[in-house]
């Protein structure tokens, strides 16, 4: 299942987001233990010296799998495909209803929409982040909204 682009993703919907070693919370020993708030931030500056307008993350329901794990594992496949995941990466798994409450609570209006590209169907902008908002981004990344699979923990 693909959706076109620019439709908004059901609240029921889940989306995948890639988080690097840096963005992940971990203790005194390096364990990791979550997620930091700066793996929602938008970047100030890409490449090409424009900032980001949205996050990046991937449509879980358009993966293969007769269980929602199966899609998660499904999704972290193919985006180690797509971008270059190291090994102690890891990534969030993310309810768009829940996400959207969250933000409804800070009284910011997200859009989370299919955007897909040529080389990634499953493709999803998640537009109008405050990128100031630390809070905010906290929110996201706390248990209450993510789930964190760590990459070395998927075949």
């Amino acid at each position: 299942m693909t959706l076109k682009k620019n439709t908004s993703l059901p609240d029921t919907d889940h989306i995948l987001r890639h988080v690097s070693w840096s963005k992940l919370r971990k203790d005194e020993n390096d364990n990791v233990i979550g997620i930091n708030g700066d793996a929602f931030k938008l970047r100030e500056a890409t490449k090409s010296g424009k900032p980001e307008t949205s996050l990046s993350a991937n449509h879980i329901e358009c993966y293969p799998g007769t269980t929602h794990n199966d899609k998660v594992i499904s999704a972290i496949q193919d985006a180690r495909n797509v971008i270059m995941v190291k090994p102690k990466a890891g990534f969030a798994v993310c309810n768009v209803g829940c996400m959207k409450f969250f933000c409804r609570e800070k009284k910011v209006k997200i859009h989370i929409v299919s955007d897909p590209t040529e080389h990634n169907k499953t493709h999803v902008a998640v537009k109008s982040i405050p990128a100031d908002d630390d809070d905010l981004l906290d929110l996201l990344a706390s248990e209450d909204c993510s789930r964190l699979v760590l990459n070395n923990s998927v075949p």
